[in-house]
């Protein structure tokens, strides 16, 4: 645990360590992703934001794009500043849904101990850090609570492992589930939903406090003014987005409470 999250910080720090790019004429963006439409959605965002704001460039990376745990550690460690997310499907938050079958018998997080249980990946709040957190508020050590634990790499995966009995329960987004309860609604009836975490941001966009503060604050504007500009309302129909929002600390409550039970900060030491 203390390796992962203490390779998470390196790379805020360095703003260059296993980071996908999305770069454009004026912004140099570190995405945390290997998704290829998210890291296209991001460039055609930024350029927009790019033409709306001139000369923003000041180091190896201007601006990042995290999962709520990485963008919580950027901001708590003074190296960013959370500007904006978007809305996708008006909804700008996701939660964490620990997931099992009916027909495993397993109904409280106590029962899992020595079962087989899919993480989505290290970097991710609801498939790997909101369960681990879940299993030491009941007084065990995640580390060694599973007795086979396996990385599915993306949420609609993992769901897909416990669907085809690979593992006994799983960890992922509740856009996932409702994806998987939406297109096989008899699902609904095998899934049971352990536990839930959140909400937890989506995707949020931060600056490097490199950046001049009036930099930073053309940028929040450009973002959350776009779905009134014609030229950004295009590119959020293009990316799925509805808007952009405004993102700020107090936001970031419930992962800043699974970050404390797993003793992240001492950790990091």
């Amino acid at each position: 645990m203390k390796t992962i999250l203490s390779s998470i910080l390196f790379a805020l720090i360095t703003l260059s360590s296993g980071i996908a790019w999305a770069e454009t004429a004026e912004i140099k963006v570190g995405i945390f992703t290997t998704d290829p439409k998210m890291i296209e959605d991001i460039g055609k965002v930024m350029d927009y934001v790019s033409k709306k704001v001139k000369k923003l460039r000041d180091g190896d990376i201007d601006a990042g794009i995290f999962g709520s745990a990485p963008a919580f550690i950027s901001f708590k460690e003074e190296i960013a500043e959370p500007i904006a997310r978007p809305e996708i499907r008006k909804s700008s938050v996701y939660y964490g849904y620990w997931l099992t079958l009916k027909e495993s018998g397993l109904k409280k997080i106590e029962d899992f101990k020595g079962k087989r249980f899919a993480y989505v990946d290290p970097y991710t709040s609801a498939g790997y850090l909101f369960p681990r957190a879940a299993v030491k508020e009941k007084g065990f050590d995640p580390d060694n609570f599973f007795g086979t634990v396996k990385f599915s790499k993306t949420h609609e995966a993992a769901i897909q492992m416990l669907l085809n009995g690979s593992v006994d329960g799983c960890a992922a987004k509740d856009t996932a589930y409702k994806k998987f309860i939406d297109t096989n609604i008899e699902l609904k009836d095998r899934i049971n939903i352990i536990e839930i975490a959140g909400p937890f941001p989506e995707r949020t966009i931060t600056i490097s406090k490199r950046v001049d503060e009036g930099i930073r604050k053309k940028v929040k504007e450009a973002l959350l003014k776009m779905d009134s500009d014609p030229e950004g309302k295009k590119v959020l129909m293009e990316t799925g987005h509805s808007r952009y929002i405004e993102t700020t600390r107090d936001d970031f409550t419930a992962i800043e409470k699974i970050l404390n039970v797993l003793k992240v900060w001492k950790g990091l030491e």
